[in-house]
């Protein structure tokens, strides 16, 4: 399995033709985040959540049924649907 983060869409579909023994994942971030002058990051407000999981309804054991897990305060979510949310 190979989940990208990486912002736009058109990677998805070249490393699924490089790696087509691999599924890969997508996903959505809801952060609300900005870098100050100083190159630090400043959480703007509560949103911390990562959902991820197979794409265009592909089964993925791994992604069922909708796992949560907390890391260093980010939401994770692993989707069974990730193109239904």
């Amino acid at each position: 399995m190979i989940l990208p983060v990486l912002n736009g869409l058109a990677h998805l579909d070249q490393l699924s033709s490089r790696f087509p023994e691999n599924p890969v994942w997508g996903g959505l971030a809801h952060l609300g985040v900005t870098m100050d002058d100083n190159g630090t990051i400043r959480h703007l407000n509560d949103l911390s959540i990562i959902q991820f999981g197979p794409r265009a309804g592909a089964a993925d054991k791994r992604a069922a049924p909708d796992r949560k897990a907390l890391v260093d305060g980010l939401n994770l979510l692993a989707l069974q649907d990730v193109p239904g949310r």
